[in-house]
């Protein structure tokens, strides 16, 4: 396998399968509310757990991703940590949260035959890029931004800037690996995942115990699309620190569907021994998600004639929520005068 394969394809799986908690979505109330003074049948509080986003707020993440692969019979390790910010820049008429993503910091670990990078912005060492220069786009990233509105449905609208971004990326490769990576770049791809992190969130007022479900098709290159079939449940609510922590356990079902048209169409593509989990702890007083994180296994066969080709890949993805943000300072913090919160 060449290296600029080695690189698209980690580049591919880079966006095409992670999990990110990339926005947050707004509320239908200024406050995340208090539990209600009526009791459940259970005798038991029930909780809305919603974004809490005041204009001019801002919530800065870590998310660390770690990929391991067999990819055709080559072992591929790579490591992503991504530190990125999100500015509320107001609300629309219709209540809609506009915000901007930043990337701050990016750091690449690729170990695979013949490859060890070890790159981080913070400290950058361009000799690190020089062995694996189809990345040079993804270091490239630090201090670029988009922004996209985020409505009362939780769904992702109005993506301006993406297109300068996804051509910092894909620059770097000849027009053909270029051709076979941007749909994982596609704006569908990254509404995909900047939709990702709300899809935990229950639309009703639930308490501990409680399942509901969600169902959502996520784009896998120019392949297909995996089907994802969650169950999410409340498994508890601690108070921490005068903090209520709400931790939301998801397991899910994953399904393959190919397209019936591109490169892939007289091939047959399986997917199977595919499993994702996921827990996410959401701070129900302040109004955000504190940590999130995830787990994905799939195996993918690809058959060409009599040959069979197997990807095996494990995914991790940890978010965490990094100190001293603005959005996270005590209301007493808070200037007499605050922004203005979003419309009802």
């Amino acid at each position: 396998m060449s290296r600029l394969c080695t690189a698209a394809l980690i580049l591919l799986t880079l966006t095409g399968f992670a999990r990110a908690q990339d926005a947050p979505a707004p509320s239908e109330e200024k406050k995340a509310e208090k539990p209600d003074e009526k009791k459940t049948e259970a005798d038991e509080p029930t909780y809305r757990l919603v974004w809490d986003m005041v204009e001019g707020a801002e919530l800065s993440y870590r998310q660390t991703q770690t990929i391991e692969q067999d990819l055709f019979g080559t072992d591929v390790k790579n490591v992503n940590v991504t530190d990125y910010t999100l500015h509320c820049l107001g609300f629309t008429d219709e209540g809609s949260v506009k915000l901007e993503y930043e990337y701050d910091r990016i750091a690449l670990k690729v170990e695979t035959a013949g490859i060890d990078l070890d790159y981080d912005s913070d400290d950058p060492d361009p000799a690190e890029l020089e062995k694996l220069p189809e990345v040079k786009g993804t270091a490239a990233l630090v201090g670029k931004k988009f922004s996209y509105e985020v409505t009362l449905e939780l769904k992702v609208e109005n993506l301006k800037g993406w297109d300068k971004v996804r051509e910092q990326v894909l620059e770097q490769f000849d027009a053909t690996t270029r051709a076979g990576l941007e749909p994982s770049y596609s704006d569908a791809t990254r509404i995909s995942s900047l939709e990702a992190g709300l899809r935990g969130l229950p639309k009703e007022k639930v308490k501990v115990g409680d399942e509901w479900t969600n169902f959502f098709d996520e784009p896998a290159g120019d392949v297909g699309v995996i089907k994802h079939d969650w169950t999410i449940k409340l498994a508890s609510v601690e108070t921490k620190d005068e903090h209520r922590l709400a931790t939301l356990k998801t397991t899910a079902k994953l399904k393959f569907e190919k397209y019936a048209d591109g490169p892939y169409k007289d091939m047959k593509v399986v997917l199977k021994d595919a499993e994702e989990t996921a827990t996410e702890i959401f701070d129900i007083d302040k109004g955000y998600t504190r940590e999130q994180s995830s787990s994905t296994k799939m195996t993918m066969t690809y058959e060409v004639g009599r040959e069979v080709l197997t990807h095996v890949l494990a995914i991790t993805v940890s978010i965490k929520l990094l100190p001293g943000e603005k959005a996270a300072k005590d209301e007493a913090d808070k200037p007499e005068e605050e922004p203005e919160a979003k419309p009802d």
